[in-house]
């Protein structure tokens, strides 16, 4: 994907090539088919009375699985132009030495990626930064990276962040289901099925916002919608009849 955020020539655009942003790199789904060995004409109670193996024989297990690496994400900045070319100017600057994308030991719900935190002095009326983070808009020092303190420079160029330079939650689902089908007559069968999505209920969230002068910048907090093909949205337990004839 080329990137049109850094530049105004066109003609220059493929210059700065970046990620495909929204899209994953990787997406692996893994299944599996596991005809229990209990009933009529399996390994054990082969010749259970019928009762028996109405209840206990026939069943059927289907796992499926996805695992899924980040999308890319893009940082922005709003509410000044450093390039004078009537707001077209988004991407932050990179502070030097830092890492933008945090290690997976220091990320949490609140802070996903390498974002400023403060707070403001109740005693000065000043804004005090508890973590600088990564980006800083293009202008302002590298100790007040949002100017909340001081006024942005006029730059007259482009911010140097890249377009998909985040990253965003991976996915990591897993789901179950236990199915048999009973012959009711030699024309009726009736297939039952119970469905666990999201077994093991692990959350998973959509992408945090990435406007850097934004309060909830990084945060995760709106959880996947449970219609999502994936199903990585809360867990949730179905049971199902279907009559074959």
């Amino acid at each position: 994907m080329n990137n049109l955020f850094n530049t105004d020539d066109v003609s220059q655009a493929t210059k700065f090539w970046a990620p495909d942003v929204g899209l994953r790199r990787h997406l692996l789904t893994v299944t599996s088919v596991w005809a229990l060995p209990f009933g009529s004409k399996r390994q054990y109670l082969n010749h259970a009375p019928r009762i028996v193996d109405a209840v206990l024989g026939g069943w059927g297990l289907q796992t499926i699985s996805y695992f899924g690496s980040s999308n890319y994400l893009t940082p922005f900045f709003s509410g000044h132009n450093p390039a004078n070319n009537d707001f077209n100017a988004y991407l932050p600057d990179v502070i030097p030495g830092a890492n933008a994308n945090l290690p997976s030991a220091q990320r949490s719900q609140d802070r996903w990626f390498n974002t400023s935190v403060y707070h403001e002095d109740t005693g000065t009326g000043l804004f005090v930064y508890d973590q600088i983070g990564a980006f800083k808009v293009p202008g302002c020092p590298d100790t007040d990276p949002l100017c909340l303190n001081t006024d942005a420079a006029d730059v007259g160029r482009f911010g140097n962040a890249g377009v998909g330079s985040l990253r965003g939650p991976g996915l990591n689902v897993h789901h179950l289901s236990l199915a048999k089908t009973f012959a009711v007559t030699e024309r009726f069968r009736m297939t039952f099925t119970s469905e666990i999505a999201n077994i093991f209920n692990h959350p998973h969230f959509l992408n945090p916002g990435t406007y850097i002068n934004d309060s909830a910048v990084g945060q995760l907090i709106w959880a996947r919608p449970d219609y999502e093909p994936e199903k990585a949205g809360h867990r949730q337990v179905s049971f199902k009849l279907r009559v074959e004839f």
